[in-house]
């Protein structure tokens, strides 16, 4: 099975990129499946050893590649949220390629507008966006996403 992984900050479009890739993967006729990470951390109280619940959701997202992989998926797309300082984490038995997608700060502005957040929310997600984009491991491959969404 090969995953494809997209994460980045807010507003770079790991959603729609990645729903567009499973879309065209089952038009295709590949055996595909999406998950979308952030949903795997909806743990109420977060566990003290993992209070971002980053760890929560790399152990939910290898467990359901391989649940994929056993149900015939070859192919696994999931769009999320990741820890930037940290390599791109790795699934055993399968191979994993991880694109952190960069966007600039006025397209991110642009993007997360359109979903109505207020202006201190989106002050937030951006600062803390562009912060986590300039100290990403340098291991991941990035990808840049300009276009319009």
């Amino acid at each position: 099975m090969e995953v494809l992984r997209l994460a980045g900050p807010p507003g770079v479009g790991k959603s729609t990129t990645a729903w567009a890739l499973a879309t065209m993967l089952v038009a295709d006729g590949a055996a595909s499946g999406y998950v979308a990470i952030d949903q795997l951390g909806m743990c109420y109280p977060a566990p003290d050893d993992d209070p971002d619940r980053w760890a929560l959701k790399e152990r939910a997202l290898a467990a359901i590649a391989h649940e994929f992989r056993r149900a015939g998926a070859h192919r696994l797309v999931v769009s999320g949220v990741a820890w930037p300082d940290d390599p791109p984490p790795s699934i055993k038995g399968v191979a994993v390629q991880s694109l952190w997608l960069d966007a600039s700060e006025e397209t991110r502005r642009r993007r997360l507008w359109n979903r109505g957040s207020s202006e201190e929310q989106l002050l937030r997600l951006l600062s803390a966006g562009t912060a986590e984009s300039a100290r990403v491991n340098p291991v991941w491959e990035r990808l840049a996403t300009a276009w319009s969404l």
